[in-house]
């Protein structure tokens, strides 16, 4: 599939995740540094109104912070994947 972060406008970004899920694609990959959070906003979008498609999503990470093994727990999991939802 094509990236969708980046300089992909909305309109465009849910085209290409309409035609993918038409098509029969039922895995998105995503990640926090995709746009700076744009394609996991446009992803999470294009999920609340897609509910009856079984759809798997799988999203990184933490690519922002320095790579310290302890640093990767539940609590900053939660944070960070929370980043712009609120």
């Amino acid at each position: 599939m094509a990236p969708i972060g980046g300089e992909a406008t909305p309109k465009d970004a849910y085209a290409v995740l309409e035609t993918a899920v038409e098509q029969g694609v039922i895995f998105i990959d995503t990640a926090d540094v995709y746009g700076d959070d744009r394609s996991e906003q446009f992803v999470g979008q294009f999920r609340k109104s897609h509910l009856d498609k079984k759809l798997f999503i799988a999203t990184k990470m933490g690519r922002r912070e320095p790579q310290i093994f302890d640093e990767y727990n539940r609590d900053n999991f939660i944070v960070w994947n929370d980043r712009f939802t609120h």
